[in-house]
C-alpha cells in the first residue's frame, strides 16, 4: 500500500498552482511508474495469499461436505436402531405377555389334572368306588376304568403340549432380548460417534468460517491494490499525454498498420464506447510470441513495463500528442527512451495481462484541435488494413 507521503506528493504534483513543467511532468511520470512496480509486487504476494487461502477453503469445504455426508449415514443408523429398538421392546412385551398367558393356562389344567389323578388313583375315594360299582358288568367296568385313564391322558398331553408351547416362546423371547440388547449398544454407541463427529463438526465450521474471512480480506486487500494501481495508472496515462503535448515538434506524417504485412491478422474487436482500442488477432496459441509488433510511426518509447490488465506494454510518444500503445505483448523488443523508427518491432504479440488469447491491443492518443489535449480515438481513422 503507497504510504501517506507518497500519495500526498503524488496529489501536490496533480494539483498544485500554475501548470505544471515538462520536467516536472517526467519527474512525475518516474514517480508514478515506481509506485505501480510497488504495487505490482504487492499484488503478486497477495494473488499468492489469495489462491492459498481459496485453495484452504475448497479443503476445508470438501472435509466439512464429507463429514456431513458421514453425519448423515450415522444418524440414519441410529434412527433405524431406535425403530428396531421400538419393534423389538414391542415384541418381547408381547412375548412376555404370551408366557403369562400359558404359565396361566397351564397352572390350570395342572390343578385338574391334579383334581383327577386323586380321583383316579385313591382307592379310598368313595366317588371312585361310585363310579366303578356303577358299572353294570366287567366289561363296563374296563370302560369306564379306560375313560378315566383318557381323560388323565388328554390332561397330561394338554399341559406337556402347553410347557412346550412356552419353552419355544421363551427361547424366541431370549433371541428377542439379546437383538434388543444389541440394537441397544449399537445406538449407544452410534449415539456416542454421532456426538464426537458434530463436535468435529462444529470446530470445522469455525475454521471453515476462520477462512473464508480470511479469504475476505485477501480479497478486499487485492481489490485494493488494483484500485489504487488503476488510479495511478490513469495518472500514469495522463501525465504521458502532458509530456507527448509538451513535447518539441509534431507528427505530421502517416501511421501503418502495426503488424507485417505477410501476417497482418484480423481485426477482432473495434474500438467502441466500452473498448478503449483496436484488438488484433493473429491465429490462437500457436502463433503466439511469433508474430512482431510494430511502431505504427518514428517516435520515443515513454513506457515500457508489465500489467495486471495491459499485461506487457509499450508506449511510443510520436510528438504533438499521438501517442500509441501496444498491450498484451509476449514479449518487449524496446527499452525506455529508446528512438524507434516506423515499421520498428517493439515485442512479440502474445496473451499477457488480461487476456484471453494472442492479440494485439492497439490504443492511439491523438490531440483534439490546436493545441488540445489528447485522447483515446479510434485506430482506424488513422491506420488501415494492408490490402
Amino acid at each position: 500500500m503507497l504510504s501517506m507521503t507518497l500519495l500526498f506528493t503524488t496529489c501536490l504534483m496533480f494539483t498544485g498552482a500554475g501548470a505544471t513543467t515538462l520536467s516536472q511532468d517526467i519527474a512525475t511520470k518516474n514517480e508514478l511508474e515506481s509506485q505501480l512496480k510497488a504495487l505490482e509486487e504487492k499484488r503478486k504476494q497477495i494473488s499468492a495469499a489469495l489462491t492459498a487461502a481459496r485453495n484452504d477453503v475448497a479443503a476445508a469445504e470438501k472435509e466439512v461436505n464429507l463429514l456431513y455426508d458421514e453425519i448423515g449415514t450415522y444418524q440414519e443408523q441410529v434412527e433405524t436402531l431406535s425403530t428396531l429398538v421400538a419393534e423389538y421392546s414391542a415384541l418381547a412385551e408381547a412375548k412376555e405377555e404370551e408366557i403369562d398367558r400359558l404359565n396361566e393356562q397351564m397352572e390350570k389344567n395342572y390343578k385338574l389334572f391334579k383334581e383327577r389323578l386323586v380321583f383316579a388313583q385313591e382307592s379310598g375315594n368313595m366317588s371312585y368306588i361310585d363310579f366303578l360299582l356303577g358299572s353294570t358288568d366287567l366289561s363296563d367296568i374296563i370302560s369306564r376304568s379306560e375313560v378315566i385313564n383318557d381323560m388323565l391322558e388328554y390332561d397330561r398331553k394338554i399341559i406337556q403340549s402347553l410347557k412346550e408351547d412356552r419353552e419355544a416362546i421363551e427361547k424366541a423371547k431370549e433371541e428377542i432380548d439379546v437383538a434388543l440388547k444389541t440394537c441397544k449398544e449399537k445406538q449407544e454407541e452410534y449415539t456416542a460417534v454421532l456426538k464426537i463427529l458434530n463436535q468435529k463438526r462444529a470446530e470445522l465450521e469455525a475454521r471453515l468460517k476462520e477462512l473464508k474471512d480470511n479469504q475476505a480480506a485477501q480479497q478486499a486487500a487485492y481489490n485494493r491494490n488494483q484500485n489504487s494501481k488503476k488510479e495511478i495508472e490513469n495518472r500514469l496515462d495522463k501525465v504521458i499525454q502532458d509530456i507527448a503535448n509538451k513535447s518539441q515538434g509534431s507528427y505530421s506524417g502517416d501511421f501503418i498498420w502495426p503488424l507485417p504485412v505477410h501476417s497482418p491478422g484480423w481485426i477482432s474487436q473495434h474500438f467502441h464506447s466500452g473498448h478503449s482500442g483496436l484488438d488484433i488477432a493473429v491465429g490462437g496459441w500457436v502463433n503466439n510470441g511469433k508474430i512482431p509488433a510494430l511502431s505504427i510511426a518514428a517516435g520515443t518509447v515513454v513506457r515500457v513495463g508489465s500489467y495486471w490488465d495491459w499485461g506487457n506494454l509499450v508506449v511510443v510518444d510520436h510528438g504533438g500528442g499521438y501517442l500509441s500503445y501496444y498491450a498484451h505483448l509476449d514479449s518487449i523488443s524496446v527499452s525506455y527512451g529508446q528512438k524507434v523508427s516506423q515499421g520498428q518491432q517493439v515485442g512479440k504479440i502474445g496473451s499477457t495481462g488480461d487476456s484471453t488469447g494472442p492479440h494485439l491491443h492497439l490504443v492511439i492518443y491523438a490531440p483534439v484541435g490546436a493545441g488540445g489535449a489528447s485522447i483515446r480515438t479510434d485506430p482506424m481513422n488513422y491506420i488501415s488494413y494492408p490490402r
